[in-house]
C-alpha cells in the first residue's frame, strides 16, 4: 500500500503543481517545519536570475552615426530577469532611484534593509562595470538614471498543507528589473503639461461645448 506521502507526490503529478518535498507531509496532522519547507522551496530559485532582458539589453550593440559636433553620451540598457521577489515590492524601490545620480542611488539603497534594494544595488554596480569595460566610460561615477522599472515574471505554484491535510495553493513571484543609465548631469524635470496649463485646457474644453443636434 502507498503511504500518505507517496499519494500527496502521484496527486500533484497529475495535477502538474511544481511542489517542495513532501516526504514527511501526512494527512491529518499539521507538521510544525511546515514553514522550512517553503522556505527551502523558494531557496531553490534564488539564484537562478539572468542577464538578457531581450530588446531591452540588444539596445547596447546598437551602433550611432557619428555626430557633426560633441560626443554622444554613453547610455547603458541594464538589468536582471527571473528575480526571485515580488514586484509590488520592488517597484516602490525602483521608482526611488529616478533622475539620481548613480552614486547617490547606491548610497540611499545601502541603508534600505529589504531583498530588491540589494538587488537593485548590485545591477547598479553591475551597470557602472560594464559601462567602463564594454563601453569605455571614462569616469564610472559620470552616470544618472534615467528609467527605472519592473515588470512581473513567472508565477510557481506550489502546495502548502494545513491540519487534516487541507491542502492551499501557495505562489512564488519572479520579476524582472530594467535600468536606462546615462552619461553626464542630470537633465532638469519638465512636467509634460503644468497644473495651470491642465486647467486651461479643461475650461477651453467647456467653452468649447456645443449641443449635438440643436441648432
Amino acid at each position: 500500500m502507498l503511504s500518505n506521502a507517496k499519494k500527496v507526490q502521484a496527486l500533484l503529478l497529475n495535477v502538474g503543481v511544481r511542489s517542495f518535498v513532501t516526504t514527511n507531509v501526512a494527512w491529518g496532522s499539521k507538521k510544525p517545519g511546515q514553514h522550512m519547507k517553503i522556505k527551502r522551496h523558494a531557496a531553490q530559485h534564488e539564484n537562478k536570475y539572468g542577464r538578457d532582458l531581450g530588446s531591452w539589453t540588444d539596445k547596447n550593440n546598437i551602433v550611432y552615426p557619428p555626430l557633426d559636433d560633441g560626443k554622444r553620451p554613453v547610455e547603458i540598457y541594464y538589468g536582471r530577469s527571473n528575480v526571485r521577489y515580488s514586484p509590488r515590492k520592488m517597484i516602490a524601490i525602483a521608482r526611488l532611484i529616478r533622475n539620481k545620480n548613480i552614486d547617490s542611488a547606491i548610497a540611499q539603497l545601502e541603508y534600505i534593509n529589504t531583498k530588491g534594494s540589494f538587488v537593485i544595488r548590485a545591477v547598479l554596480m553591475e551597470a557602472q562595470e560594464y559601462a567602463v569595460h564594454e563601453h569605455n566610460l571614462e569616469f564610472k561615477s559620470n552616470l544618472h538614471v534615467v528609467q527605472s522599472f519592473v515588470h512581473r515574471a513567472d508565477i510557481i505554484t506550489f502546495p502548502i498543507f494545513h491540519a487534516r491535510g487541507r491542502p492551499q495553493k501557495g505562489q512564488c513571484y519572479f520579476s524582472d528589473y530594467f535600468v536606462h543609465l546615462r552619461e553626464g548631469e542630470i537633465e532638469p524635470y519638465v512636467p509634460r503639461v503644468t497644473a495651470q496649463e491642465m486647467a486651461l485646457n479643461y475650461l477651453n474644453s467647456l467653452r468649447h461645448r456645443t449641443i449635438k443636434d440643436g441648432l
